[in-house]
């Protein structure tokens, strides 16, 4: 990824001119951002083929776009199925995301998994910052063993919160099958825990569940609730809802996390009441009545995490727009580039709702960064086109040189019947400023441009000094002009003899009106 940002601008002016001279390894592949589409991406890869010298170039090649790649499925995945759990029996999808698991295990143990060569390319690659970034902004899960263990806590937690109680029904077909096969496992490690037995229950695990009722009583009938002490009161929903009042007023905002064991009862009741409300709004009975949901409202409480997290990021590009001017916020900066970069993907899937486009509209969001850079070039060169017959240096636009080699390479393609980003609107506009689509053409006129630029200085310097002598100065600032008016001398006297001259009929004329010899 880090020669992407250094090497792109070269490589994609080498491609677009066919002067293609550099190494495969310089370039890692079309990002979910760039301006190269799949198949001009495809044209490069085969166009180098041949300059590659060994095989690993082709393989780093290979690999780092795959990843691009399959990001965009997972991107996909998620839309569809509302989460990042991709089952391995799913495919190469499913693979590469058990891949990413295995490198993220390996970096944070500190062990080596930067696997350079042919052989091992189907070993995982380190993960860049940005790799983990884009992952965590869609939900990935690192671990999933540990995210379907506190999916089950919280299923029990909200049972509890329900019930008031741990007796979870045994019943093959019923709602709380999985959990309860789930809660018996917990119990035998909680037992072997109890006789000093190797036990799976960790110290954070094992509190949890003696928040929720796990006690000795459970397996010895003679340890009674006085004797352990730790069995769970019951309390009522005004309680809960008083509790949840006072977390708003250390913290801020109702959003109880539910990976703090401080908060495990109280998280459960949250999850409870969203789940109430589903049921609610579905027209299925449910213990949350009118007054209920309308005391939560008055304090804030968050219905639907996602929301509540996607408004906060939200309000941090609101933020940023406020300080930078743009919404433009660089992806490697920070999660929020990340979360930026996602809307762009959601949005060109057709999966941001109307509300959130909208929201993002009024800060003056960019949907398309590559559709602003071509009009931000297009400016620059339509105020150049329209100075001409000014004060104009064409070193001014030297940096546009690749771009606008690019506009008549796609202008080629397009002729050609071939993908292009060249649409009839680009075209249009490119052809109201005069754009020259033919390089030998363009050449012909910046030449005569050229040529009567100097005339006219040579000819205010001999209204100014009364002679055609340019003075050549240490610092070699008139030394092109001074070469331009000898040569001039030499192109007249070699058109006068007949001889080949680039001396044309109507220059020689000009000089003539001004008595140039």
């Amino acid at each position: 990824m880090k020669y992407q940002l250094h090497l792109y601008s070269i490589l994609w002016f080498a491609v677009q001119t066919r002067a293609i001279k550099l190494p495969v390894v310089a370039f890692i592949g079309p990002s979910a951002n760039s301006r190269i589409s799949t198949v001009n991406f495809n044209r490069i890869k085969t166009r180098l083929y041949s300059s590659v010298e060994t095989p690993t170039d082709v393989i780093y090649l290979k690999t780092s776009k795959t990843w691009e790649k399959r990001f965009e499925e997972l991107v996909v995945f998620r839309q569809e199925h509302g989460h990042c759990n991709v089952p391995r029996k799913f495919g190469p999808l499913g693979n590469w995301v058990q891949k990413q698991r295995l490198s993220y295990k390996l970096q944070k143990e500190g062990k080596e998994c930067n696997i350079t060569k042919p052989s091992y390319s189907s070993l995982p690659q380190p993960l860049s910052q940005e790799q983990i970034i884009l992952l965590d902004n869609i939900g990935f899960i690192w671990d999933i063993h540990e995210y379907k263990y506190q999916c089950n806590l919280d299923q029990l937690k909200e049972y509890y919160a329900m019930h008031l109680n741990i007796d979870v029904p045994s019943a093959i077909d019923g709602e709380y099958r999985t959990l309860y096969k789930w809660l018996c496992r917990q119990k035998e490690e909680y037992k072997k825990y109890l006789n000093g037995e190797m036990s799976k229950l960790t110290d954070e695990r094992r509190r949890a569940l003696e928040n929720l009722g796990f006690h000795i009583g459970m397996f010895d009938t003679n340890f009674t609730e006085e004797k352990t002490g730790i069995m769970p009161k019951r309390v009522s929903w005004e309680e809960r809802y008083e509790q949840l009042l006072k977390f708003k007023n250390d913290h801020g905002n109702c959003n109880v996390p539910t990976n703090d064991e401080t908060y495990s009862t109280l998280s459960g009741w949250v999850q409870h009441q969203r789940a109430e409300k589903k049921k609610k709004d579905r027209g299925v009975k449910s213990r949350l009545s009118d007054t209920k949901e309308e005391k939560l409202n008055k304090v804030g409480f968050i219905w639907s995490v996602k929301d509540w997290n996607w408004n906060q990021k939200l309000d941090e590009l609101r933020e940023y727009a406020a300080l930078n001017g743009h919404c433009n916020v660089p992806t490697r900066e920070s999660e929020l580039g990340a979360w930026v970069m996602t809307q762009r993907i959601q949005y060109g899937k057709c999966n941001l709702s109307e509300d959130r486009i909208q929201s993002l509209n009024g800060l003056g969001f960019v949907w398309d960064m590559h559709q602003l850079s071509w009009l931000k070039n297009y400016d620059e060169l339509r105020s150049y086109m329209q100075s001409k017959d000014g004060d104009n240096n064409l070193q001014s636009i030297a940096h546009l040189g690749p771009w606008i080699a690019t506009q008549r390479a796609e202008k080629r393609y397009k002729d050609q019947g071939l993908e292009s980003h060249m649409t009839d609107e680009r075209q249009q506009m490119l052809d109201l400023i005069g754009f020259e689509w033919n390089v030998s053409e363009e050449r012909d006129k910046h030449r005569q441009w050229t040529w009567m630029n100097n005339f006219q200085k040579l000819k205010d310097h001999a209204a100014r000094t009364g002679s055609f002598k340019i003075p050549v100065t240490q610092d070699g600032e008139n030394n092109a002009f001074a070469i331009w008016v000898r040569d001039q001398r030499r192109y007249m006297k070699a058109y006068d003899q007949g001889d080949d001259s680039p001396m044309t009929e109507e220059r020689r004329n000009l000089l003539r009106a001004i008595h140039f010899e």
